[in-house]
């Protein structure tokens, strides 16, 4: 229930224009603390590190749903997809 509850209303919110604003240190992240604090509410997982719960519940960190959506946005800009103006953001050889 709780993953459903983390996937559907929590990190949904917390990734809205990551794009835009994805932090540029590891001081900024405070997505991931709210996460995990909403991971140990989860009974049967309370005793595990938070690399085991991420694990048991299926779940990545924010830092690779951050990754995998900036290839994506690249993607989009280098093929045409989104319409910025490429030649001012990317080099392509």
């Amino acid at each position: 229930m709780m993953k459903k509850i983390i996937t559907s209303m929590i990190r949904p919110k917390l990734e809205y224009a990551a794009v835009v604003w994805s932090p540029s240190s590891k001081k900024d992240i405070r997505l991931e603390q709210i996460l995990r604090i909403a991971r140990k509410m989860v009974p049967e997982l309370k005793d595990l590190t938070s690399e085991e719960r991420l694990k048991e519940m299926g779940l990545p960190t924010l830092q690779d749903r951050r990754e995998r959506g900036d290839l994506i946005t690249m993607y989009k800009i280098v093929n045409g997809i989104e319409k910025i103006d490429k030649q001012d953001l990317v080099v392509v050889n």
